[in-house]
């Protein structure tokens, strides 16, 4: 896994984005309503 910089998130080679708390452990993310349109679009015009 990889941080970003100067934050508390970090992400895996499968895109997958966690958040550290303050006892080190990690929370996985989930994309938001948002996001998930987006790349929906994205993934439509490369059809």
């Amino acid at each position: 896994m990889r941080q970003y910089l100067d934050t508390d998130l970090m992400y895996n080679q499968s895109g997958e984005v966690f958040w550290i708390d303050e006892k080190g452990q990690s929370i996985r993310l989930i994309y938001s309503h948002l996001k998930q349109e987006q790349d929906n679009k994205a993934s439509r015009k490369l059809s």
